[in-house]
């Protein structure tokens, strides 16, 4: 597979038109107003091996920065905690991402917000491996973890 970066939704839109794109992986429900007026053909859906967001950090930063970014990682999640359970997110996702309420309404039920920093090993080295398949790492991936996810 060859793969060129679209950058966004607009890039990946324009791509397309242009022909210089095939096909291009973006999240169902921010796509989904461009089915309507045969912009896009949904052809089915792919769950990729990690969460649309994170957080890597390099772990050896000193411990006053490390602190700072546990603190203000704490802020993300409490926000990102807020903004699941409010009334008024729905309705702004539809304004931000030209989605209708349903739309919106099934991508808050459906995603899922860290709440705490962290990682899973198994996980992060299912990443590194897939990384390593796809050449995009180079070396082979050993079992140390030298970065934080959230």
């Amino acid at each position: 597979l060859r793969f060129k970066e679209i950058n966004n939704l607009a890039g990946g839109l324009a791509a397309l038109k242009n022909k210089e794109a095939d096909v291009f992986f973006w999240e169902k429900h921010t796509t989904r107003s461009y089915l309507k007026p045969n912009q896009l053909k949904y052809i089915g859906s792919f769950s990729g091996p990690w969460g649309a967001f994170v957080v890597a950090i390099n772990n050896k930063l000193d411990n006053e920065d490390h602190q700072n970014l546990t603190a203000l990682l704490k802020l993300v999640f409490e926000e990102a905690f807020s903004f699941k359970l409010s009334h008024l997110s729905a309705p702004y996702i539809t304004r931000f991402n030209n989605m209708d309420l349903p739309t919106a309404q099934s991508w808050l039920k459906t995603t899922r917000f860290a709440a705490t920093p962290g990682y899973n090993l198994l996980e992060v080295l299912k990443v590194k491996e897939i990384l390593f398949r796809s050449e995009i790492l180079q070396e082979r991936p050993h079992h140390e973890v030298d970065f934080f996810v959230s």
